[in-house]
């Protein structure tokens, strides 16, 4: 997929500053977020993703690349959501707030932008920690899913991991264009914090089971049925300059 190479230019100084709002009242650090959202989008409101579809629709759509699986959560209707490729950054913002408060990221203190990650590709593996090994999408045990995001299983072991989120991560970090929206955002705001992704793990044993804790956060039933915000762009991004 083409990405547009100024799609930041379309991001308003005040867009800018809502956004780092945004990340104060959702609790996330604005600057793991923004790699979160540039390796979904490059941060272009404009951009659909087509993933396994052949009708002509945008599977996902935008700067979080929402599905129609969040259309009644976040109060749209299917033309609402298809045309949030025609719409602002301002306008579209506040439903990325939405879809991420809906993925109970806010519940969580995330250690890096893979647990922020994590919160748009399965939220309802947040419970099991932050560990590289926490098992996302296993072949047998979620077909669809696992077979949607195959390329991000990129040890081709069967399972999709934190850790392979945590790869993508690091390479869309290492972009030039994401090192421009960095420092355009720390010049807006001031927000001078590094954006972190934490080490990869010893070894490979995936993390399937945890029990959750009494009252605890967890994205429940809503996070594999709102995953695919993201998982169903994987591999678009993946490969993403």
């Amino acid at each position: 997929m083409t990405v547009t190479a100024s799609a930041f230019d379309k991001w308003t100084d005040d867009d800018i500053r809502f956004y780092a709002g945004m990340g104060n009242r959702l609790g996330l650090a604005a600057p793991d977020l923004l790699l979160v959202l540039f390796a979904e989008s490059a941060l272009d409101p404009a951009m659909p993703s087509y993933a396994k579809k052949d009708d002509g629709t945008p599977m996902a759509v935008g700067i979080n690349q929402i599905t129609s699986t969040l259309n009644k959560a976040l109060g749209l209707t299917e033309a609402q959501r298809l045309d949030m490729l025609n719409w602002s950054v301002s306008k579209q913002l506040p439903y990325v707030e939405k879809s991420l408060r809906l993925s109970a990221a806010s519940r969580y203190d995330m250690p890096d932008a893979g647990g922020i990650y994590v919160a748009n590709f399965a939220p309802a593996r947040l419970h099991l920690g932050f560990d590289g090994n926490v098992l996302l999408y296993d072949q047998k045990l979620h077909p669809k899913a696992y077979a949607a995001n195959a390329p991000a299983d990129t040890e081709k072991k069967g399972w999709i991991s934190l850790e392979n989120l945590r790869q993508a991560l690091r390479k869309n970090l290492g972009s030039s264009k994401f090192q421009a929206a960095l420092a355009r955002y720390r010049s807006v705001t001031g927000d001078a914090r590094a954006v972190r992704i934490s080490p990869p793990p010893i070894g490979s044993t995936p993390i399937m089971d945890r029990p959750r804790a009494a009252g605890g956060g967890g994205g429940g039933d809503l996070g594999l049925a709102a995953a695919g915000v993201a998982a169903a762009v994987f591999f678009v991004w993946v490969s993403r300059r």
